[in-house]
């Protein structure tokens, strides 16, 4: 199945097929019951997610599904609740991040038929910025496997070609403007 790229492709029904075929998570997407959750790790783990999407190619993370270790939960697609707060507390959730990671969410969120919960869907680019890093100091990437721990030389190798696209650019840049010559 092709996966969206975009925050207004994905839909209720895209999710329920994905959720009721058995689709497991990917590079590409991450599933989470909650926003706010009693687990003192949660912010730790979200924080992880999000270094790991905006480090590799990026992806979405959609809240109110029920993990499949959890798969017991009947429905597994039970949604949250829906406030105005929702895109600040996610913000807050991954301030642990080093750089600050930007994201979007899909507004309005995607109503949970038959009932007053919403799915709250983030979208989390491939950052200019990266790599970034957890508060512990460790540089994470998302794989087909999920969230895998960079090794020193992946992150080294990341952080010096993020550098050098923006030398290049900007000296391009420059060049372009001290020759008035624009490219076409």
């Amino acid at each position: 199945m092709r996966m969206p790229t975009e925050l207004n492709g994905w839909s209720y029904e895209l999710i329920e097929k994905l959720v009721h075929e058995g689709y497991l998570e990917t590079d590409q997407f991450d599933f989470k019951g909650e926003l706010n959750s009693k687990d003192p790790k949660h912010a730790e783990n979200l924080t992880k997610i999000s270094c790991a999407f905006a480090n590799t190619v990026g992806g979405f993370i959609v809240f109110g599904i029920a993990d499949l270790d959890q798969a017991s939960r009947i429905p597994r697609i039970f949604g949250i609740t829906l406030h105005a707060g929702l895109a600040k507390e996610f913000g807050e959730k991954i301030r642990g991040a080093s750089p600050n990671i930007l994201f979007d969410f899909r507004n309005p969120p995607i109503q949970v038929p038959a009932s007053t919960k919403v799915l709250f869907l983030v979208h989390i680019g491939q950052s200019p910025d990266r790599p970034h890093m957890t508060a512990d100091g460790k540089f994470w990437k998302r794989t087909n496997e999920g969230n895998k721990l960079m090794s020193y030389e992946e992150s080294e190798n990341l952080s010096f070609t993020t550098r050098n696209a923006g030398t290049k650019s900007n000296i391009c840049t420059s060049n372009w403007l001290k020759s008035g010559k624009w490219p076409i």
